[in-house]
């Protein structure tokens, strides 16, 4: 791998996440990874806060101009949850050496909605 894919940069869908207490149908949530480019990537989603978050695939290979979609779901929405901001970070990989290749956070919120 050249020096120059090292500096990729990370292609995530939408950049924030918003959970609403009040609403049950905001709190399964889809990220959309994409990889732009004409080689494989490997990805890991990682959390602050893993007991209140459950990420489908957590882990996984992105081929060549291709996306994945991964599902995260508030597994802990409760009144103590909201307004609270937890950071969750994509790692991607070289596909084959599995180093690093960029890492970059996002920071859903979980509000709570007043009747």
């Amino acid at each position: 791998m050249s020096l120059s894919i090292k500096k990729i940069p990370v292609f995530v869908f939408p950049n924030s996440l918003k959970f609403y207490l009040a609403s049950k149908t905001t709190h399964k949530q889809l990220l959309t990874l994409y990889n732009p480019y004409d080689f494989p990537v490997r990805f890991k989603v990682l959390c602050t806060a893993p007991n209140k978050y459950a990420v489908i695939d957590p882990e996984g290979s992105i081929g060549p101009r291709m996306l994945v979609d991964i599902v995260i779901r508030h597994t802990m929405p409760i009144p103590a949850n909201c307004n609270v901001t937890d950071k969750f970070r994509i790692s991607m990989q070289d596909h084959t050496t599995k180093q690093v290749i960029k890492n970059t956070s996002f920071y859903p919120c979980v509000t709570k909605i007043h009747s």
